[in-house]
C-alpha cells in the first residue's frame, strides 16, 4: 500500500544533490502549502484504519484508494528499480526472487 504525502515543502537528497522539488508523477498533485499534518493523514490512515486492514497493492491519495501514475505499474521498471535500491544498499537481490 502507498500513500502519497502530498507536498510538504521539503527538499529531498539524492547523491548529494538537494533537489528543491520533488518529483511527482500524478496528474493531480496535492496543493502547494499542505501542513505536515495534512501530508502525514493518510499514512496514519493507512496504517489505522479497519476500512484497509489487510489490504495490500493499492494506492492511497488523501485517504482515498486510486489509481497510480501508470508508470507505476511498469513491471519491467519496478525489477530494476528493485535491483538498482539493492546495489544502492549493498545487498543481495537474489534472496527476494521468486522461483
Amino acid at each position: 500500500m502507498v500513500g502519497c504525502p502530498g507536498r510538504q515543502g521539503v527538499s529531498r537528497q539524492a547523491k548529494g544533490e538537494v533537489l528543491e522539488k520533488p518529483c511527482w508523477t500524478g496528474a493531480d498533485p496535492a496543493p502547494a502549502g499542505q501542513t505536515p499534518e495534512e501530508g502525514a493523514s493518510t499514512t496514519i490512515y493507512a496504517a489505522v484504519s479497519p476500512e484497509v486492514e489487510g489490504a495490500g497493492g493499492c494506492y492511497l491519495y488523501n485517504e482515498e484508494r486510486t489509481k497510480s501514475a501508470d508508470l507505476a505499474y511498469d513491471e519491467e521498471l519496478q525489477r530494476r528499480l528493485w535491483t538498482e535500491s539493492c546495489k544502492m544498499v549493498g545487498i543481495s537481490d537474489e534472496a527476494s526472487r521468486l522461483p
